[in-house]
């Protein structure tokens, strides 16, 4: 596989694509689950893959991203970092996981047995193949070796389509033998990872003990840090209180909603993910400043145009994809679909920070944002129920996004205007990336 050249609009064409074609990926599985499940069901396979993947995630003790920015630094030794990373969290990642063992029952109190017995085994298996397949994954990033990164990315899910496909075809799939389903196919998929990755990866084989301090030193705030993210990205936190106190039902609407607004973040994710190396190799003040700039303000024209798409076609869309059972889903989609364009800010704006070596700036914006959303939650569930949690969403994000912003403009040294407000030669980078993009779907 051929490697992509090293320029910012070519890295994040590729990004963009593979990321699209994921959304299309998670539009078409959200689609196939909600008509296989219904309501109900939906909403209780949602509560397992969110609080499953919740814990999975904090168990890595944000090493991932350690990987990302110590191999950025030290491409040479990118496989002794990743295989250092897998090594530690699968270490100190078992005890986070015996939390959720404890803590499931209470957290998915309105959810049945069955749901929380599946939830706290989904989450064992998904951590084991988080902490195999994400290191090296970030150690692609790291080299900016976009194309194979992107490649790899996309094999669970498209294991998850698979798995699906069959549930339909054999008829009668439940949401457990669903989650099941998802583990054995990513197992599949992650040792493909795992393997491609040895061979193409430099570097010694050999963890590097020495080196766990100073990457726990970075990946502890982060880890920290990926509560309020986890929480706050896709409604993750509205859908847990969805789960927790509201019937299935209801958190199958929300998650449809989601499902939908999630397109939004296309983009932005994409341009934050190629953001953080980019700024974590820059040697001088300017050229970080420089892609940071290009990232925000690519990030500001893009969501203007698709955030106004969205909604536009909600009312018509989400009834003819998802069925019409889900049509009470279209007002929090569109409140949330304004978030998801705040969001992508926000996203970018944690990049950025995580480049210029401050995970600790990145913990306290997401920590404030979780906040004022859960604050928001507690006092607009109740009486909005979906709108509330749609507008607890919108604030949380906001909030963090200003924060960052701040951050970002006074690490270095840079207004507001000029890391935001998009130029003519951007908006000229914007139509040639997609005249690129164009030509390349032909």
């Amino acid at each position: 596989m051929s490697r992509p050249g090293h320029s910012f609009g070519a890295q994040v064409l590729v990004t963009v694509g593979t990321a699209g074609f994921l959304n299309v990926l998670g539009l078409l599985t959200g689609v196939l689950a909600a008509r296989l499940l219904g309501p109900a069901g939906r909403g209780e396979l949602a509560a397992i893959q969110l609080w499953g993947a919740f814990f999975a995630t904090l168990a890595l003790v944000g090493l991932s991203e350690a990987v990302v920015f110590f191999a950025s630094r030290s491409p040479g030794y990118a496989r002794q970092y990743w295989i250092s990373g897998t090594c530690f969290a699968l270490i100190t990642g078992l005890p986070v996981i015996l939390l959720g063992f404890w803590a499931l029952p209470w957290l998915l109190q309105a959810q049945s047995a069955d749901v929380v017995t599946t939830a706290r085994w989904y989450s064992l298996g998904l951590f084991v193949l988080f902490a195999l397949s994400w290191m090296p994954l970030s150690a692609f990033r790291a080299l900016q070796r976009v194309s194979e990164w992107n490649f790899l990315r996309i094999l669970p899910n498209l294991g998850w389509l698979i798995v699906l496909g069959l549930g339909f075809i054999l008829s009668g799939a439940s949401p457990r033998v669903l989650a099941y389903g998802f583990l054995v196919a990513y197992a599949v998929m992650g040792a493909s990872i795992f393997v491609l990755s040895i061979k193409k990866i430099p570097g010694p084989f050999l963890p590097k003990i020495d080196w766990w301090p100073s990457m726990v030193k970075y990946g502890l705030p982060l880890m920290f840090s990926s509560i309020p993210t986890y929480l706050i990205q896709n409604g993750r936190l509205s859908q847990l209180f969805l789960a927790a106190f509201l019937s299935p039902q209801a958190l199958g609407l929300f998650a449809v909603a989601i499902a939908w607004a999630n397109i939004s973040r296309i983009v932005p994710q994409a341009i934050g993910q190629i953001t953080f190396p980019r700024v974590a190799s820059g040697v001088e003040s300017s050229v970080q400043i420089h892609e940071i700039a290009k990232g925000l303000r690519l990030t500001v024209v893009s969501m203007v145009g698709v955030c106004g798409i969205l909604l536009v076609t909600a009312p018509v869309a989400i009834p003819a994809l998802f069925g019409k059972a889900f049509s009470p889903a279209v007002p929090a989609a569109m409140i949330l679909v304004v978030a998801g364009g705040v969001a992508g800010l926000r996203m970018v704006l944690s990049s950025a920070l995580r480049g210029l070596g401050k995970p600790k700036r990145v913990l306290v914006g997401e920590v404030v944002g979780l906040g004022v959303t859960t604050l928001g939650l507690v006092l607009l569930l109740g009486p909005f129920r979906l709108l509330g949690a749609a507008a607890a969403i919108l604030v949380g994000d906001t909030i963090a996004m200003v924060l960052l912003l701040t951050f970002v403009t006074h690490a270095v040294n840079a207004s507001s205007m000029t890391l935001l407000v998009p130029t003519v030669a951007d908006l000229r980078a914007l139509t040639l990336m997609f005249r690129k993009g164009v030509a390349l779907i032909r």
